[in-house]
């Protein structure tokens, strides 16, 4: 290959990059988010508020696991009580009130003006959000907060009339919340009368958990709540302790592991030293850029479909949707044949590359070391993470910007087909055919042109440049990356880095259904 031909396909590569980047950073996405449908919401008038809300989101497991932990700590003094005949009165009123203040606060925080700023949100969804919380304080019994905010509804005049009939039905259930927790205290007081039905039907409708947690009842003070949406909260509390538990053991082991690989490093036991292609690396270059414009006609061909036959993606759904984009993405693995078409032998194409296994014992060897390496990468990941946190939030920048537009669809999505397509091409698809592509050919031509390090960082940024995570996610994928660019140039293979990768994903897919999930 002639290195006017290299030159040539560098700047069709560079051209592509930024027509991806553009095109992953700035247009609309071709996988149609599915409806959410809720039973109870049927019942009543359409949500006013349909679309993703992360804020919500963040709200609802806060809330949750406060409602767990009172859950949970009213049902151990009640056992006390139970088995000893007398309780703690003190520590119990204690416990509720390091509670009740740490709800207080995490609702307070809503209005703190910095906090607004780091969160962009429009004004419906805004205050969608600010009737949650009034559910919120309300259950918790902080009537002044419940009384500030429902008259800041009040006063507001760009609510429609929806809103407005919302707000009237909200304030009729706070104070049946009242009245509730009053009689509560008071046995011999008359019974409460109840919410009419059609108030109980739009409140849990259009507050979904906020509203079936307003409308939960308790039977006496401190009393375990027999309303099941307080045990589903106090079972997602235990899921949370059991989960921080496993986390902190994977972490602990993660460190034991990434001392014992520095260590082994630092002998010279383990090397790190690509092989060099056995192929022109410009064919490696080639396959890269056949694979960009892959992509980038993937990514048309769909918006355009859906674009001149509305019918064609609510024929699929979102589930055939990502099964086509699964098939699609799969496919471009055959621009492996390119180079073959021009005399190379495939054997040596995919040796370049690192698709091959050296032998059984090494396959078994990745597959081991995979996620070992996985978890040791974890200590400095977190490190890097908190700081660029950190960092970004003192320069008030939105980090729900870096959210996947996958997310929202994985969390709202009703039908198992599609959490399990998203499953597949996150933690199949995507390793496979990424580390392919990028380790594997780009990786592999940038190091036959520059060092170690610098054929990291640049891979590793046009890695994290073309998702669609933007800006924001260049850091944390860029550090994602520079974990797989070493496994491949200690393994050579891309087993490992294949294997790590899908362990990155899943992961991710585990993380964010375990806090935000409903």
């Amino acid at each position: 290959m002639s290195r006017t031909r290299e030159t040539i396909v560098f700047f069709i590569v560079a051209i592509l990059i930024g027509t991806l980047i553009y095109q992953s950073w700035f247009q609309p996405h071709s996988i149609e988010q599915p409806s959410h449908s809720n039973e109870q919401a049927s019942q009543s008038a359409t949500p006013i508020v349909e679309q993703f809300s992360l804020p919500e989101h963040l709200l609802r497991i806060q809330g949750k696991l406060l409602v767990g932990a009172r859950a949970f700590i009213d049902e151990m003094f009640a056992k006390q009580k139970q088995i000893s005949g007398k309780v703690d009165s003190q520590q119990q009123a204690s416990a509720t009130t390091t509670i009740k203040n740490s709800i207080e606060q995490i609702l307070k925080s809503g209005d703190d003006p910095e906090a607004k700023k780091l969160v962009t949100i429009d004004p419906v969804t805004e205050r969608s959000l600010l009737r949650k919380r009034i559910a919120l304080a309300a259950y918790f019994s902080l009537d002044d907060l419940t009384t500030q905010w429902l008259a800041a509804l009040a006063a507001d005049e760009a609510r429609s009339e929806e809103e407005k009939q919302l707000d009237e039905r909200l304030a009729r259930a706070v104070s049946y919340r009242q009245s509730v927790t009053s009689a509560a205290q008071k046995p011999d007081s008359e019974p409460v009368a109840e919410l009419s039905s059609e108030d109980q039907s739009a409140i849990q409708g259009q507050l979904g958990w906020f509203g079936e947690l307003l409308l939960a009842k308790r039977t006496e003070p401190n009393a375990v709540n027999e309303a099941k949406v307080v045990y589903d909260a106090r079972a997602t509390f235990l899921h949370f302790l059991s989960g921080a538990g496993i986390v902190l053991g994977a972490f602990f082991f993660g460190t034991i592991c990434l001392l014992w690989f520095v260590i082994q490093f630092g002998r010279g036991k383990y090397q790190l030293r690509l092989d060099p292609p056995e192929v022109h690396p410009g064919w490696m270059l080639e396959i890269f850029a056949l694979y960009l414009c892959g992509m980038l006609l993937l990514s048309f061909g769909l918006q355009g479909a859906a674009k001149h036959f509305p019918s064609f993606p609510k024929a699929l759904g979102p589930s055939g949707m990502l099964a086509l984009n699964a098939v699609g993405i799969v496919t471009l693995v055959a621009v492996l044949f390119w180079p073959a078409l021009f005399g190379n032998p495939l054997s040596r194409i995919r040796h370049s590359v690192g698709f091959f296994v050296k032998s059984l014992t090494s396959f078994v060897t990745d597959i081991a070391i995979a996620p070992i390496f996985y978890m040791a990468s974890w200590v400095v990941l977190l490190a890097i993470l908190i700081v660029y946190s950190f960092v970004v939030n003192l320069l008030g920048v939105d980090l729900s910007q870096g959210t996947h537009p996958v997310i929202p669809m994985l969390l709202s999505a009703d039908n198992a087909s599609v959490q399990i397509w998203i499953a597949i091409l996150a933690v199949v698809v995507a390793p496979f055919v990424e580390e392919i592509m990028f380790r594997g050919a780009l990786y592999g031509w940038l190091r036959s042109k520059m060092g170690r390090v610098a054929s990291m960082l640049l891979c590793s940024l046009i890695f994290a440049s073309v998702h669609p995570q933007g800006p924001i996610g260049i850091v944390p994928l860029m550090s994602v990356s520079m974990v797989l660019c070493l496994l491949r140039e200690w393994r050579h293979s891309l087993v490992a880095p294949m294997i790590a990768h899908g362990c990155f994903n899943a992961g991710t897919l585990i993380l964010v259904t375990s806090i935000l999930g409903r």
